[in-house]
């Protein structure tokens, strides 16, 4: 059994979430906890920015702020798909910036 579920965000931000819902106990820092069995995908879709809804560059903004703050969630992966950008200087600070935080799954439409 895998669900399905897709979250809107603001500025150009899609996150798909794949999830099944085995899960199985853990002993972290002494306390148990409950962490999936089996993998859990976070694919981001990051698109391009939309003037006048968004700022020049707000994606990348956005996208930096994620990467530094986000924690790590306990057995999931990240993806992110480039959503055809079409500025060239924007596309190549995205790339950039996933590389400068070690993100290898990277994938363009």
């Amino acid at each position: 059994n895998k669900m399905f579920k897709k979250h809107f965000l603001p500025n150009c931000f899609r996150l798909f979430v794949f999830f099944s819902f085995s899960l199985k106990l853990v002993w972290l820092d002494d306390h148990p906890k409950l962490v999936p069995d089996g993998d859990v995908w976070i694919i981001r879709v990051l698109g391009n920015d939309l003037p006048p809804l968004h700022a020049q560059g707000q994606t990348f903004m956005n996208l930096k702020f994620i990467l530094e703050n986000e924690d790590k969630l306990i057995g999931s992966k990240k993806a992110f798909l480039l959503n055809r950008i079409a500025n060239t200087t924007e596309h190549n600070r995205i790339v950039n910036l996933l590389k400068f935080h070690n993100i290898s799954d990277v994938n363009e439409l």
